[in-house]
């Protein structure tokens, strides 16, 4: 089997022929264009994968020494409680009718003495807020909701990195790609061959040539502590940035983007390039086989969506608006065309690239030069594809079809002034109202080149640090 890092050479190689340097770290803060191995949050004492409940909640639960740490589980925060001077003094809260069964109508009141600190994310603490009546008066009256506080900015200016994602066939045996683990939803039996008779999108039929060895048992593995449970297939990602000629021909409008905020910020990608050594997502409508995946997701979107409640029940739908591909002149749809085609390219360009996989790509006109190879020899494919402005227009329609999300959601009760449309000041108050706080990724104003979760470590720690000195819980 292919080592991590020998699968992320084979990846860096293809980046490399397209102008993308091979650097040691992409995420040292400085570098905006190259590729590097990809590290993971994993134990090195027993290479377990980490994650905030075990390494930060679970210890102290289990210590002995954290008795006025209390969980309750299966609960959900309806509003925060003011008392007539805004200050906030409490939660209400019901059981989860979702875990427990119950029809969720039993509130419970739990009071603060000191502080009350909402953490439940991008999409659940503005609908907390506004359902306490704090938020955009507008939104607060067709919802049904008192106004305590006017703060306009409460569940706005939602964003994400938005994502496409691309399968593509290898030539790697099965059992050096994801897909020789399948998180047990799949299982090869070992003795399987397809004879030709099955046509895969209707352009490719299998031969009956290769064979696949058969999948791995994820409870043996999990018995057995394999070290494969601690891969999750990405071996390498990079971040990349378009040439003076790219930016030309992207128009006026990108063209004052770029000089506006990446041209003299060399640290900051365009966009970034996940390179997955197998299936990323469901792998049912994909026959049996080898594939990898590149996943390219706008570093720093453009966009902008929101996210609202539309009565006082938890239950009642939110107003939720992603808002990708939105901003006022395409801009981020001209990045996703730009990457797209990138990806494609270093794709083509990979030892271990087999084929495209026609669902996968735009619907492109009759004899286009840009249609999808499906069949490919030995030698791969290195010429450089040349797209014709129909084709353009078969890749626009094609990727506000297909973009979506990249699961990093920020910025609904963002960290600004009010006349900016902020929620929180810099020590994470909430604008005029007293003792309640905000810790989570919903603060942060803008986006950041990579995944969030280190994002949001640093949010929470440095949210620690701001409430222990405001609560005079310092160790001299």
């Amino acid at each position: 089997m292919l080592s991590s890092l020998e699968v992320c050479q084979l990846q860096s190689l293809a980046l490399g022929q397209l102008g993308y340097p091979q650097v040691e770290d992409l995420q040292d803060l400085h570098t905006g264009n190259g590729a590097s191995h990809s590290r993971r949050y994993v134990s090195p004492e027993d290479g377990k994968r980490q994650d905030v409940a075990h390494a930060y909640l679970h210890p102290r639960l289990q210590d002995g020494k954290h008795p006025n740490l209390h969980i309750l589980v299966k609960a959900q925060v309806a509003r925060v409680l003011f008392d007539q001077n805004n200050q906030a003094i409490g939660v209400e809260c019901r059981s989860n009718k979702f875990h427990t069964g119950v029809g969720g109508k039993l509130i419970s009141t739990i009071k603060a003495a000191k502080m009350v600190v909402l953490s439940a994310g991008t999409l659940s603490t503005p609908c907390i807020l506004e359902r306490s009546g704090v938020g955009d008066p507008k939104v607060l009256e067709r919802a049904g909701i008192s106004v305590i506080l006017d703060l306009a900015g409460v569940g706005y200016d939602f964003q994400d990195h938005q994502a496409l994602v691309t399968a593509y066939n290898s030539k790697l045996n099965p059992a050096n790609t994801f897909e020789n683990i399948y998180n047990g939803t799949r299982k090869y039996n070992g003795t399987r061959k397809y004879n030709g008779t099955r046509k895969y999108n209707g352009t490719r039929k299998y031969n009956g040539s290769r064979e696949y060895n058969g999948s791995r048992n994820t409870q043996e593995l999990m018995a057995n502590g394999d070290s494969i449970l601690i891969w999750n297939g990405i071996d390498a990602s990079a971040k990349v940035r378009p040439v003076e000629s790219e930016v030309n021909g992207l128009g006026i409008h990108f063209r004052h983007a770029w000089d506006e905020d990446f041209r003299n910020n060399p640290s900051k990608p365009l966009a970034s390039m996940i390179l997955i050594n197998g299936i990323l997502g469901d792998p049912r409508p994909f026959p049996p086989g080898a594939y990898f995946t590149i996943f390219n997701y706008t570093a720093y979107p453009y966009s902008r969506g929101h996210v609202h409640i539309t009565s006082p029940e938890l239950d009642s739908p939110v107003d939720f608006i992603t808002g990708y591909l939105s901003d006022t002149h395409d801009t981020d749809l001209k990045i996703q065309i730009w990457a797209y085609k990138k990806q494609r390219e270093v794709a083509r360009r990979m030892q271990h690239f087999h084929g495209e996989i026609v669902s996968q790509h735009p619907v492109f006109p009759s004899g286009s030069k840009a249609s999808s190879v499906v069949e490919v020899g030995e030698a791969g494919v290195e010429t450089d594809i040349v797209y014709s402005p129909e084709d353009d227009q078969a890749i626009e329609r094609f990727l506000r079809e297909s973009v979506g999300t990249a699961w990093n959601p920020l910025g609904t009760c963002k960290m600004a002034p009010v006349s900016q449309m902020g929620v929180v000041n810099e020590t994470l108050s909430v604008h005029g109202v007293r003792r309640l706080k905000i810790a989570d990724m919903s603060i942060a104003p803008k986006n950041v080149s990579g995944n969030t979760m280190s994002t949001a470590l640093m949010i929470g720690e440095k949210s620690a640090d701001i409430f222990i000195r405001e609560l005079g819980l310092c160790r001299a």
